[in-house]
């Protein structure tokens, strides 16, 4: 009977070693899937087979390793460093060098992030400060002037969302170099007489929305065009934390009506939110250059298309606001690195690993001392304990 049951029972190893292959075959699994499902939609889109690639690559490998290997060596680690368990953090954060440059970036930005504000919530100092929806103004306001001056700078995945919502501002036909000549021009007060069958009044107005002489109406049709195309894949996202949820789920059984409704809001809140900050900010270039001298605050006039249009962040819950001055904070980091890499300024070897290991041991230790942290981190935090 002992014999049977010591058959039967798993070692810790056992256990361990099961749950890494599961973690790792269905990372792998999902991530073939979802390079599979791209391949199609490329072709679909082309109407013509793309060139083949290889479903299973060492990237692809690498990348379902990093989930798997993480947690395991990093309890591996705490067990045997428990007079100073910061060292765990910083031994285990050289796997990230398992992802990609560009994921591992994203990565240290998303736990120095959460790290920062963190560490200053409820203290002293963040108790001084201003509310943290006002650093998501000054980070657009940055964003914005790098999108117009630094485009090289600029993060193509964010430059995609303006330019996709900005319809009724850029022309099809123009690609993103004349708008950044435009735009240039049109800041050092180089101001062309207006020659338009419309009856545009000014040159700027012409070229950015020329089918529409009415700088009014432009905004307004453009806040009825750009939220129907918005609205459907907005909800799409407001609807994933009620249907992954469990509780959420019960309570949508339990009252249907309640729930549809706090999902309506919450959608035309975010809808409104990516709308109203994107094409306020193209509005107010047509009003700036009627208020502002040809020439005067050439380039900081655009500090403040980004501020006032940021300001829609205001229509959004307050958990909502945090999250979105992260992101936004995490993207102004970024630029002004790349900004300083491009005008001369030296790299930092390990720069990714030295970022995400302190931010990892800052939060553990905020853990250590109780404190709840939020969102992703948090859950990757909890993962990681157990």
């Amino acid at each position: 009977m002992a014999s049977a049951r010591a058959v039967f029972q798993n070692s810790p190893t056992e256990i361990r070693t099961r749950r890494l292959l599961v973690v790792f075959f269905s990372i792998l699994a999902m991530t073939v899937s979802a390079r599979s499902a791209q391949e199609i939609v490329e072709r679909m889109r082309n109407k013509q087979p793309s060139q083949k690639r290889s479903l299973v690559n060492r990237t692809i490998i690498k990348l379902a390793l990093f989930p798997a290997l993480l947690p395991e060596f990093y309890l591996y680690l705490k067990q045997h460093f428990q007079s100073n368990p910061r060292l765990a953090e910083l031994l285990a954060s050289p796997l990230i060098y398992l992802l990609p440059f560009a994921w591992r970036v994203q990565l240290a930005l998303y736990a120095m992030s959460s790290a920062v504000y963190h560490s200053g919530r409820g203290s002293r100092l963040g108790r001084a400060l201003p509310p943290i929806w006002t650093f998501n103004i000054l980070g657009n306001a940055w964003l914005l002037w790098a999108f117009i001056f630094k485009s090289k700078i600029f993060p193509k995945s964010y430059e995609s969302i303006i330019l996709s919502y900005s319809t009724r501002y850029v022309p099809p036909n123009m690609s993103r170099q004349e708008l950044e000549e435009l735009l240039s021009s049109f800041s050092e007060g180089k101001r062309d007489a207006p020659s338009h069958k419309l009856g545009h009044h000014n040159n700027l107005c012409a070229k950015l929305h020329p089918n529409e002489s009415s700088c009014l109406k432009n905004y307004l049709k453009a806040w009825l065009h750009e939220f129907l195309r918005a609205f459907g894949w907005v909800g799409v996202f407001s609807a994933l934390p009620i249907l992954l949820s469990k509780s959420r789920r019960a309570v949508l059984m339990d009252r249907p009506l309640q729930v549809l409704k706090s999902w309506l809001i919450s959608t035309i809140r975010g809808t409104a939110f990516i709308v109203g900050s994107i094409n306020t900010s193209w509005a107010l270039t047509c009003l700036l250059q009627r208020i502002i001298p040809p020439g005067s605050l050439a380039r900081s006039r655009w500090i403040i298309n980004g501020s006032v249009g940021s300001l829609w962040i205001l229509i959004l819950p307050e958990k909502r606001r945090t999250e979105l001055t992260l992101y936004v904070a995490r993207l102004s980091a970024l630029c002004a690195w790349r900004a300083w890499r491009l005008h001369g300024g030296k790299a930092l070897p390990y720069g990714e690993f030295a970022l995400f290991a302190l931010s990892w041991m800052q939060l553990a230790k905020l853990q250590q001392r109780g404190e709840k942290i939020t969102g992703l981190v948090g859950l990757g935090l909890e993962k990681l304990r157990t």
